[in-house]
């Protein structure tokens, strides 16, 4: 196990945020020492907000049970949101 403060590889997680609709569902990652943050792909604003000061995003896909119909414009909202507040680097995975 690693330190508190530390993720797998010695990384700081000082260094890392999150967002998530639910930000308690990852209360354990705040107690390691991760910034949690509410982040909300289908909110206007929710995600350049909670990590326009960042340089790098990894932007992962929704669970949505409505994926098909409304997930490919919540994730391109959220990637304009990004360039808007600045993000240098952007990475999106999928399924």
């Amino acid at each position: 196990m690693t330190p508190i403060g530390e993720l797998a590889g010695g990384f700081p997680a000082a260094d890392l945020v999150i967002g998530t609709r639910r930000p308690d569902r990852l209360a354990h990652m705040g107690d390691r020492g991760v910034e949690v943050r509410h982040a909300d792909f289908s909110g206007p604003g929710s995600v350049g907000d909670s990590f326009g000061e960042r340089g790098w995003v990894l932007l992962m896909p929704i669970e949505d049970p409505l994926f098909d119909i409304k997930g490919r414009a919540f994730h391109a909202s959220a990637i304009k949101e990004c360039a808007s507040a600045g993000v240098g680097h952007l990475l999106y995975t999928s399924a």
